[in-house]
């Protein structure tokens, strides 16, 4: 059985999303897309040959031809839409984040709980990447001994246009809070950011000091306009050791006496394998009935919009923020 996918966003990310399930996953089908840009359609119809467009996002969830939706719009749509779907009872692959606010993720988790199965999946695609997989296998070991601080880096060449204020924190760090609970199986407890000027939150990079509940300690570094690649990195120290994670292959040139290694440009090509293992994962699932057990679910996506809000304040207070007060 093929299943039927309809793709919300035909942006960067959702024409990601199309590449992959039209060429690289089995058993899927774009079946209709709706985006609010008539270019960006027209840009994803010219990749992926036979999808309809719908002319809105709830036709498009109704449809009794659509199985499964992934939902790749804006940030502020994915609450709202991923609620629409669980009305309808049909699976979503939520982008991150699954809201901008910690009661809209509550009311995606209270939702999902009534329909009384998991219906949602949030594309936190790093559980999927073979480089954080080996790192956290090599964890699991317990060779290094207790961990006992991990560093997170993470690099953009230029920052996406439509990036602005806080998202730096609640769209890109948003990644590493899931990260690090998946990694540790423990909760992010305190957060402290700051960035090399005290100008505001429009400054760059940003810089967070996490601390768990077994008693890490996380630093995490978001720099939005690096300007020379894509750079993503995690080194975990412990007792008796330090694990670093692999760096992916790229094309190294040697010349005139030097040796030059090509950077990734952008997600789209660092992660190309995890989108692919994601996706491919999560149709299979939904074919035989069932979820992927890595995955982030509606739980896993709360966590993370509560450490963001935490973050957002730490970085306007100056303080250690506690990412599980009651009133986040």
């Amino acid at each position: 059985m093929t299943l039927r996918i309809g793709l919300i966003g035909a942006g960067v990310m959702g024409r990601c999303h199309a590449r992959i399930l039209a060429s690289e996953v089995k058993g899927a089908e774009v079946h209709s897309v709706f985006g609010p840009s008539a270019e960006n359609v027209g840009l994803l119809l010219d990749e992926v040959r036979g999808a309809r467009t719908c002319e809105t996002p709830e036709a498009l969830i109704a449809s009794v031809d659509i199985d499964a939706v992934v939902v790749a719009s804006p940030d502020r749509t994915h609450a709202p839409l991923t609620l629409l779907c669980l009305a309808h009872r049909k699976p979503v692959l939520c982008e991150k984040p699954l809201a901008e606010t910690v009661e809209d993720c509550r009311a995606v988790y209270d939702a999902e709980q009534s329909a009384g199965r998991r219906l949602v999946q949030v594309g936190f695609m790093r559980r999927f990447d073979p480089a954080y997989r080996q790192l956290k296998a090599a964890m699991d070991l317990g060779e290094i001994g207790r961990h006992l601080f991990i560093r997170c880096i993470h690099r953009n060449r230029q920052a996406p246009s439509f990036f602005t204020g806080d998202m730096a924190i609640t769209n890109a760090m948003a990644h590493e809070f899931d990260i690090l609970r998946w990694l540790t199986r423990a909760e992010l407890e305190w957060i402290s950011v700051t960035t090399p000027s005290a100008a505001g939150l429009e400054e760059d990079p940003v810089i967070a000091a996490v601390k768990l509940s077994n008693g890490i300690l996380a630093e995490i570094e978001i720099f939005m306009n690096a300007g020379y690649g894509y750079d993503i990195r995690t080194e975990v120290l412990g007792e008796d050791g330090v694990l670093e994670m692999a760096r992916a292959p790229s094309t190294m040139m040697g010349k005139n006496g030097a040796v030059r290694a090509e950077q990734y440009r952008d997600f789209t090509e660092r992660f190309a394998d995890a989108y692919r293992i994601m996706l491919s994962e999560w149709v299979t699932a939904l074919s035989a009935g069932g979820v992927v057990r890595e995955s982030a679910n509606t739980l896993d996506g709360l966590r993370a919009v509560e450490a963001a809000v935490a973050g957002v304040a730490a970085l306007r207070s100056g303080r250690w923020e506690n990412i599980s007060a009651p009133h986040r």
